[in-house]
């Protein structure tokens, strides 16, 4: 068994190798570099283009260079920690199982930390891209970001802290479900739609709606510490009193309760 190699060129795809040097010079790799023993891989500065190491197994951490433009996939990399992500990468993930499912980031289950490229053609966190990625603690969004598709971070059961764009336009449903350590996070003045994004966030205390959101989930199911929901005096069809939601003019009710927070502490005349 080979422990190190350089490459320069041809297909090292199923060897038995642990470390690779990528040489200097060469522009593309696609997925020349996958062998099931992979431990660590140094990337050239020159490489452009689109890189994947789907099923690298051992492989703990990646740095990509600037000049890659694609993360085509790194799904079943289950010892990947860490992956820095220059500002040059325009497209992560696409790699959809039957039901359309992005499935690059599948089985990741010990990713802790990833910076994500920040360029104004990564405008979206594709649908289920992290799902599962339950050893993910924090995660920075970059304000190029306008959309968080559906299911995006499903199940990322240590995730912390989220910092969410200034630009961000869209939270798509279930985007955050079984999120159950998050426990605070800041929606920007510029969100405009959120589905039904926050359900089993078992560790969230409350969530403040900016004015201009114009559909605000109302099921908060298994939310066991939610105490107030807040929403921006000026919304146009929304309100909160006392950090209790509601919705307003209803053809046949009027304003009408929507969600009660569940832990929310009750007033005493």
């Amino acid at each position: 068994m080979s422990k190190e190699i350089w490459y320069s060129n041809g297909s090292l795809a199923g060897a038995n190798i642990e470390h690779i040097i990528v040489d200097e010079g060469i522009t593309e790799i696609n997925d020349a570099c996958i062998t099931p023993l992979l431990k660590t891989i140094k990337l050239p500065s020159t490489l452009r283009g689109s890189i994947n190491f789907e099923d690298c197994q051992h492989l703990t951490e990646l740095e990509i260079p600037d000049g890659v433009s694609k993360i085509a996939s790194l799904s079943n990399c289950r010892s990947l920690e860490k992956i820095i992500i220059p500002d040059t990468v325009e497209i992560i993930g696409g790699k959809k199982e039957e039901g359309g499912f992005d499935i690059s980031f599948k089985g990741c289950n010990k990713l802790k930390t990833i910076k994500l490229p920040n360029n104004n053609k990564f405008i979206a966190i594709n649908e289920s891209l992290f799902w599962g990625c339950t050893s993910l603690e924090s995660i920075e969004i970059p304000d190029s970001v306008v959309r968080i598709e559906d299911f995006a971070f499903y199940q990322c059961s240590h995730l912390k802290k989220i910092i969410l764009p200034k630009n961000l336009v869209k939270i798509g449903n279930a985007a955050f479900n079984k999120c159950v350590s998050l426990q605070e996070i800041q929606l920007p003045s510029s969100l405009k739609y959120c589905g039904d994004a926050f359900k089993d966030c078992s560790s969230l205390a409350g969530l403040s709606f900016p004015s201009s959101c114009l559909t605000i989930p109302g099921e908060f199911d298994g939310c066991n510490s939610m105490e107030y929901i807040n929403v921006e005096s000026g919304n146009p069809n929304y309100y909160s009193a006392d950090g209790v939601l509601y919705q307003k003019d209803n053809e046949l009710f009027g304003d009408y309760l929507v969600y009660y927070p569940s832990n929310k502490k009750m007033t005493v005349l």
